[in-house]
């Protein structure tokens, strides 16, 4: 089994931004070239209410991100060496 290290808070960040914006992308493109919002509450919304939207996702999508590692390591106590148990093999005889 290998031991894995929860990703750098920079890593989070960056994630958080690319993933978000990406999916707001979607979003656009859905309303683009397809006529209508995915979401009906969009229809309401003005540049400064997206622009407030992407940041609160993406401070929520790295509270996840951040909360999925600790949940990990809860879960797992990952340790920086992992902890191996041997038993004694005794030799057949014939």
């Amino acid at each position: 089994m290998s031991c894995r290290t929860a990703p750098k808070n920079i890593t989070c960040w960056i994630l958080s931004a690319a993933l978000v914006f990406i999916y707001f992308i979607v979003i656009g493109y859905v309303r683009y070239f397809d006529g209508y919002w995915l979401y009906p509450i969009l229809t309401l919304f003005a540049i400064e209410h997206f622009v407030i939207s992407y940041i609160l996702a993406f401070f929520g999508f790295f509270l996840l991100t951040k909360s999925a590692c600790l949940l990990n390591n809860f879960f797992h106590n990952s340790s920086t060496t992992p902890t191996v148990v041997r038993t004694k093999k005794t030799k057949k005889q014939h």
